[in-house]
């Protein structure tokens, strides 16, 4: 007799089939997503446990098991993903009609909370936007958020230099031309550029 506490790769494929061949969100056992966890476990395990077995046949054992893991793990991906887009819809209808809407009642219990929070979104909206446009009313907009406020920071001041020698026009990190400037000679100077002039005591601090 079959375990009913264990999820087959072609029950799991049967599953997908009719959720995407089926206009409406299909009934799902209750259980079916723990079964699915345990089904990935389980192939885990069996993974870690064929990497430790002296077998030439390992590999082979091994390469087989992570393909059913994939192919579940694709299968689970596409089947949220379409189940997702229906109650998205069942949602939109249902904020639309506030009528219950035919295949609410095979939402999972995951479901069911996504679904009502969906609800109170769309609902939110619609009271704050459409209603209020109807009855004549501004909207309650919510205020654009306001921009950072991007504080520019001071340039640093410049530095008075003396020159101990002569020196010849060049052009700085700034891309800015200096000099020339002559020996005894005192000016105010970007600081990284005063520093490499004393640096090099091609001028003194003042």
């Amino acid at each position: 007799m079959p375990d009913d506490s264990i999820i087959t790769y072609e029950a799991l494929y049967e599953i997908l089939r009719l959720e995407k061949y089926k206009q409406e969100l299909q009934v799902i056992d209750p259980d079916f997503l723990q079964k699915v966890v345990r089904y990935i476990r389980e192939k885990n395990i069996s993974i870690d446990s064929q990497r430790l077995k002296d077998s030439v046949f390992a590999p082979l054992s091994i390469k087989k098991t992570k393909k059913q893991v994939e192919n579940a793990q694709r299968i689970m991906k596409e089947l949220y993903e379409k189940r997702e887009s229906k109650i998205i819809q069942l949602a939109i209808l249902r904020s639309r009609t506030d009528n219950t809407m035919k295949g609410e009642e095979n939402l999972l219990s995951s479901e069911k909370r996504f679904f009502d929070e969906l609800m109170q979104i769309l609902n939110k909206s619609r009271d704050e936007i459409l209603n209020k446009i109807l009855e004549g009313k501004a909207p309650n907009i919510l205020e654009e958020p306001k921009p950072l406020k991007i504080e520019e920071k001071a340039p640093d001041e410049n530095k008075t230099i003396k020159f101990k020698e002569v020196v010849p026009k060049f052009v700085g990190e700034d891309l800015e031309v200096y000099g020339p400037f002559e020996k005894g000679q005192s000016t105010s100077l970007p600081p990284k550029i005063a520093e490499i002039l004393i640096k090099n005591k091609r001028a003194e601090d003042i």
